[in-house]
């Protein structure tokens, strides 16, 4: 419990149990067919509302796909404004696709493969993220099948950035501007699932920022001036697929690389770029993971450009703090 409400499934375990104390019949419908309700379950624990129709865990609609041993494709129920479904079926054992805020009309798909190699586009991310799981149930056993689900998309935050030239006291002699932040080296695509051997064929930001159609994900301006005394102290959110480019390169050449935080700064009329690979400790980045950096202290100049490789003492301190990014619905007022 938190904030004084219970989660939507803990609330209808309890509806449940209490009806079936209260002699309630079994779950079945008619002639060996059962009932099940889908709940999704996305980490969070607990359902509010909002108005706000862009928002990091906003539920527009979802597609709720049933597939029965064979992988074929039992039935679809498309579901708006609610994160639950009811559904009847004949004993057995089945599994839940969830497909969240993809806009999946019904009938699309005839096996689950076809489901879970969707591709979606970062671009597509702006008014809704993406999200997907899948459960296994059995019925009548299962009357509550909850499907826990989680975005395509990862976060990746910087929440401070200040100087100290203590080291390099001539860069006090100009004034310090962060002209701009953005990611490079961005997945342009992603599967529904949680593919190793997908490869995406867009990417965004090769090797600098160029505009492009997932810019609001991908960049803020800033233009803001810095000094030991006057930190920037406003925290900026950037949004993108998972990287599973272990490997790294710098090349002139475009290949598969780490996805970078970009610091551009001016400094005394000065360009500089201060990039921050964006991986965990495998060298991959993740979805669904917010990747948090608390402050980013610039002590020196950075590189020349944007992928560049930081080497020799480093122009910056900073530490990343890597955590799963936990969802909590918000359903618009106006379904």
């Amino acid at each position: 419990m938190r904030n004084g409400h219970l989660s939507l499934l803990s609330v209808l375990y309890v509806a449940i149990f209490l009806c079936s104390g209260c002699g309630m019949p079994d779950p079945e419908v008619e002639g060996g067919v059962y009932g099940v309700t889908f709940v999704l379950d996305g980490g969070g624990t607990e359902k509010t509302r909002s108005t706000a129709v862009r928002d990091e865990e906003y539920l527009r609609e979802w597609c709720l796909f049933i597939v029965d041993v064979d992988g074929a494709v039992f039935e679809t129920v498309p579901v708006s404004g609610s994160p639950y479904a009811i559904g009847n079926y004949p004993a057995g054992i089945y599994k839940a696709y969830a497909v969240v805020n993809c806009g999946v009309p019904e009938g699309d798909f005839a096996t689950e493969e076809e489901i879970k190699s969707v591709r979606r586009f970062l671009e597509d991310e702006s008014s809704a993220f993406s999200m997907f799981g899948s459960c296994e149930f059995s019925v009548p056993e299962d009357i509550v099948c909850s499907i826990p689900i989680s975005r395509l998309v990862s976060k990746v935050e910087i929440d401070e950035v200040r100087t100290d030239f203590s080291q390099s006291p001539y860069l006090n002699a100009g004034p310090f501007t962060i002209d701009s932040m953005y990611l490079i080296n961005v997945a342009g695509e992603s599967a529904l699932s949680d593919a190793d051997t997908f490869l995406p064929v867009t990417w965004y930001n090769k090797r600098g920022y160029n505009p492009n159609e997932a810019d609001a994900l991908l960049c803020d301006a800033v233009s803001k001036a810095v000094a030991p005394d006057v930190p920037y102290a406003t925290s900026h959110y950037f949004y993108c697929y998972q990287n599973r480019s272990a490997s790294d390169s710098h090349t002139d050449t475009w290949s598969p690389r780490h996805t970078r935080l970009v610091i551009e700064c001016t400094v005394a009329g000065r360009k500089t770029y201060y990039p921050i690979d964006i991986v965990s400790e495998d060298g991959t980045l993740e979805r669904n993971c917010r990747y948090l950096i608390k402050e980013l202290v610039i002590t020196d100049l950075g590189v020349d450009r944007p992928d560049e490789p930081l080497s020799g003492p480093l122009p910056c301190r900073f530490s990343t703090v890597i955590v799963p990014w936990d969802t909590t619905f918000l359903i618009s007022e106006e379904f």
